[in-house]
């Protein structure tokens, strides 16, 4: 990775990995643009991107990843995580959820001394274990929204362009993501790196 430009790393679940599989499928079927899919169209020159993304991650495991992330030198995060944990029968308080994804993202700002970490709203499941996932989930992003609110470094992503219509989002698994909710989600997510971008270029003009 070139060291000239900032690193940004987007890192979470199976929906991060996935993202990733979906950007080097568009990089080798040349659709005939130019962009950098791999870079999500985003020009190295300000930022190169890197994604961690690990299948089944929950916030215990993803403190495992702490050395790796760190590793990177990056200097602001995107975070996708909590869905796997709200999703598990042990998860019984939606606003304790929310706080332990609040306290991963600032140990993670301080492991890494990245000057930001975009925390992205949890997003719906189709199909769940548990019962009510859907009431928890809004409870959880809402009290996100609160204990984020008075940072300036530590800020709230929301996935706006999927919430319409969500329930027609999933492939069979009622989890994942279809092939036209891949490309909602890749620009929501290159919205989250952008704001994070814009975050790095207003800190270095506040030097």
């Amino acid at each position: 990775m070139d060291n000239s430009t900032p690193c940004v790393v987007v890192f979470g679940h199976s929906f991060v990995r996935r993202l990733r599989d979906f950007l080097f499928d568009k990089h080798r079927s040349h659709d005939g643009t130019r962009k950098d899919w791999i870079n999500l169209d985003i020009p190295r020159t300000e930022i190169n991107i890197f994604f961690h993304g690990i299948g089944g991650l929950t916030l215990s495991a993803a403190r495992d990843e702490l050395a790796s992330i760190c590793e990177l030198e990056t200097k602001a995060i995107v975070l996708q995580i909590g869905e796997n944990d709200l999703d598990s029968t042990t998860c019984h308080c939606p606003l304790a959820l929310a706080g332990e994804v609040f306290a991963f993202a600032r140990t993670l700002q301080k492991a890494t001394d990245a000057s930001c970490v975009i925390v992205c709203e949890l997003l719906p499941h189709l199909q769940t274990r548990r019962a009510h996932y859907d009431v928890f989930l809004h409870r959880v992003n809402k009290q996100l929204k609160v204990l984020l609110a008075a940072s300036t470094s530590l800020l709230l992503w929301p996935h706006f362009g999927l919430w319409k219509n969500w329930q027609q989002n999933f492939i069979a698994d009622g989890i994942h993501f279809n092939l036209t909710s891949q490309g909602k989600y890749y620009r929501s997510i290159r919205g989250a790196v952008l704001r994070a971008a814009r975050q790095l270029q207003e800190e270095c003009g506040n030097r």
